[in-house]
């Protein structure tokens, strides 16, 4: 279950940050206006495609390391994790919202 979360989470963030690529390059190399606003871009939506995949990310570096901890602490202290199930559920509800969150961030006044 794990490594699909993982490829799952790894295929939509990695889809935005080359489509993002993409188009930052086509509009330096051939002049097509998709952020700069003086050539007729929207500024605005390079920021929703850099959040969408920035903010998982970091949730993408911390939630592995979160549960690496946890295993080590209860491999050494010999005593099972108590509420693992509910660990593991918030693991991913945080997974989850956190890709979410941009939107939230977005939206905020400058």
């Amino acid at each position: 279950m794990d490594t699909v979360c993982n490829r799952l989470g790894s295929i939509a963030c990695h889809t935005i940050i080359g489509i993002t690529l993409l188009l930052v390059a086509a509009e330096r190399i051939l002049h097509i206006g998709f952020f700069d606003p003086t050539l007729g871009g929207d500024p605005l939506l390079y920021q929703h495609l850099f959040w969408t995949y920035s903010h998982p990310a970091v949730y993408i570096m911390i939630l592995p390391a979160m549960g690496a901890i946890s295993e080590i602490i209860s491999t050494f202290s010999h005593k099972v994790i108590f509420g693992y199930k509910f660990m593991i559920a918030s693991v991913v509800a945080i997974a989850f919202v956190g890709y979410f969150v941009w939107g939230i961030i977005c939206s905020l006044p400058e």
